[in-house]
């Protein structure tokens, strides 16, 4: 017996893989302040022109399991919500429905500008500053695990009710006779046309 994957239970380990990024950004952030920086003397960060920035000695390749489970979640998550707002649109309402798609991602994006200013609105106890070893970059980062946590808590309760629009065979054959009829007469040349 053959099992496949449904678009949605792509969409739900795209999902997951973000919490696990977000996870495994704070750990990294939190491993990163533990080990000991480099001597001002020996090597201070390029960013600061002051030179009075230490260097963490941890090497940047433990950026790389987030950033590799994170790009991974977008091809799933991503991707897959693409082709889910495509297939399951009535065909008349395809593209409204790809513009709705867009539109949830932008206000995504919006929200994050918001969510920074909330987590630095406390002077003195920002968590996102232009030194990081003064911020406390692991916060925001376990705050975006639960947020997304609780986005895959909501994705399950939505998904598990629905139910997938397939044409039947039936249908298919209409719509592909009709597909191929307008674009016949699309290429055909009006009766009275010199």
């Amino acid at each position: 017996m053959k099992y496949k994957v449904t678009m949605l239970q792509r969409i739900g380990w795209g999902i997951i893989l973000s919490i696990l990024s977000m996870a495994a950004a704070a750990i990294v952030e939190v491993s990163r302040k533990q080990t000991s920086s480099f001597d001002l003397h020996d090597i201070s960060s390029e960013c600061d022109s002051s030179g009075q920035t230490p260097v963490s000695k941890m090497s940047i390749f433990w950026q790389v399991p987030q950033f590799a489970l994170i790009g991974a979640s977008e091809v799933l998550a991503s991707i897959t919500g693409l082709e889910f707002f495509f297939s399951q649109s009535p065909v008349q309402m395809r593209s409204v429905m790809m513009s709705f798609y867009l539109v949830t991602v932008g206000v995504a994006s919006w929200m994050t500008g918001i969510l920074i200013a909330m987590v630095n609105a406390r002077k003195g106890k920002e968590w996102i500053t232009d030194n990081l070893n003064h911020g406390r970059l692991e916060y925001y980062f376990t705050l975006l695990t639960f947020l997304s946590l609780a986005n895959f808590f909501g994705f399950l309760y939505s998904s598990h009710r629905y139910k997938y629009q397939w044409l039947d065979e039936n249908h298919k054959a209409d719509h592909q006779s009709t597909h191929l009829q307008v674009h016949a007469d699309e290429e055909q040349p009006p009766e009275n046309a010199l």
